[in-house]
């Protein structure tokens, strides 16, 4: 037979959660401490003065812990689009079990709200737009925030993305950190070295090098 627990106080905690205190108090429970925190979702379910048995309890926490899991992803992806397996180290950073984890980002995917190929179309669209890098560097970015290989050279095949004028962008942006360069070869391997750095290959950033120093001498 399940335990019975008596439900005597139920309190608001700051952040909008609920203490519950439980008579007789779960084992290991510190004297003075509450049995468990709710959200209010839950919290509701439970009434002062009422006994509940302790699979009751486990299946209502459970409830709880998937909804505010949930909450918590929702509120990462406000902040920016992330990765599936950004918002589940995040998750995991706020003391989220395993299961919980998986049953929020199972459900954002579902919703359209978690999508790691749309994710990766739209970080290269950004860098490309703001910091120009090239494929080497963003499929080490992309890795890093876990999104799958396949998905990275989805995203890096896009016909419409140009590595050259990429490297000549980022190139272009860092002229200022060149000036009073005037002999070529010394131009030439600062730049270069620059770009390689941004992730290009050795073709592309010497195309890109040589229009800047034409540019540049025009």
């Amino acid at each position: 037979m399940s335990s019975l627990f008596r439900i005597v106080r139920i309190a608001r905690r700051r952040g909008g959660r609920f203490a519950v205190f439980l008579e007789p108090a779960p084992e290991g429970t510190p004297e003075g401490e509450p049995a468990f925190d709710l959200g209010p979702t839950c919290a509701v379910r439970l009434v002062v003065g009422a006994d509940v048995d302790a699979a009751t309890l486990a299946a209502l926490r459970d409830d709880d812990g998937r909804l505010r899991a949930h909450d918590l992803a929702l509120g990462c992806l406000a902040r920016r689009a992330r990765s599936r397996r950004e918002v589940d180290r995040y998750l995991a950073g706020k003391g989220v079990a395993p299961a919980h984890r998986e049953h929020a980002l199972d459900r954002l995917a579902a919703a359209g709200l978690l999508n790691d190929a749309e994710y990766a179309r739209s970080f290269v669209e950004s860098r490309d737009r703001a910091r120009p890098k090239g494929a080497r560097a963003l499929r080490a970015e992309l890795g890093q925030r876990g999104v799958a290989r396949a998905d990275i050279d989805a995203a890096l095949a896009d016909p419409d993305r140009d590595e050259a004028d990429a490297a000549v962008r980022a190139g272009r942006k860092h002229l200022s950190h060149l000036r009073g360069v005037d002999d070529r070869q010394q131009f030439r391997q600062r730049l270069g070295n620059f770009l390689m750095r941004r992730g290009f290959g050795w073709d592309t950033v010497k195309g890109a090098v040589e229009q800047l120093w034409q540019e540049r001498d025009a």
